[in-house]
């Protein structure tokens, strides 16, 4: 997955409009599974032509990582195809339910079927479900090399993932040297839907700003808001978790 992302890059970068708009990097956005190929993206030779990095929703992978994902929720679309769109129907609006509170769902039932009328939408091959279960699956990062991103790099997670803990952000800000992290308070792991313009705004103010940080709203790097659609900005030496990292909480060295 991260050659063809790698490919797509080069392209972009080689394409006529990035040329004549004078562009010389590219920020990666990327979340959940499109976190791991964008951490594959910035530990490889590619880092070169990025200019920001930013990962939603998801891992550093790794033995380190195992209790802190939700195995039930990579079986939903196990028999997903496109010749049931009833079916399909089903199991996506499982997808989606499992990986957002369940006070949220029972309050935005019409928020809730457009995302699963956008997810149906799109063409999905079953083998290609298959073969997305297997790279979250089994995907690992070493910590040697999360350490050598050294491109201005903003974490964004809910604060109740059910699907990643969020001590999985944790680990990558533990381990990238230069991130930054933000935690959305009371949202799940499509924190985009719940907050989809505070989402939006967190990221492209990351990218905007010169600095490697979005500013905390009161200056001290308290917590603010606390749920009901507010977020919490934190930063890096006063992230807590409920669950600590512990001391040898770390991605092994082997890919």
């Amino acid at each position: 997955m991260a050659q063809d992302a790698t490919a797509v890059l080069r392209e972009i970068r080689c394409s006529e409009l990035f040329q004549s708009n004078g562009y010389e990097k590219i920020d990666v956005v990327g979340f959940s599974m499109g976190g791991l190929i964008a951490q594959s993206l910035a530990i490889s030779e590619t880092q070169k032509y990025i200019r920001k990095l930013a990962l939603a929703s998801t891992t550093p992978g790794g033995p380190e990582t195992t209790g802190l994902f939700s195995e039930d929720f990579f079986h939903l679309l196990d028999d997903y195809n496109n010749d049931s769109p009833a079916n399909n129907r089903r199991h996506a609006a499982a997808f989606f339910v499992h990986g957002l509170p369940h006070f949220w769902v029972t309050n935005n039932v019409k928020q809730l079927q457009r995302a699963v009328n956008t997810f149906i939408s799109a063409k999905r091959p079953h083998h290609g479900i298959l073969g997305q279960k297997h790279a979250l699956t089994h995907f690992n990062i070493s910590k040697k090399k999360l350490t050598q991103i050294q491109l201005p790099t903003l974490i964004l997670h809910g604060d109740s993932d059910p699907v990643l803990h969020p001590q999985c952000a944790s680990l990558l800000l533990h381990h990238i040297p230069t991130a930054s992290i933000l935690l959305f308070a009371g949202t799940g792991h499509h924190a985009y839907i719940q907050e989809p313009l505070e989402w939006i705004n967190a990221i492209t103010s990351f990218l905007d700003n010169d600095v490697n940080d979005v500013n905390d709203e009161e200056g001290d790097g308290v917590a603010v808001g606390g749920g009901g659609g507010k977020f919490l900005r934190r930063h890096r030496s006063l992230l807590h978790f409920d669950q600590p990292p512990r001391e040898d909480n770390s991605c092994t060295d082997e890919t």
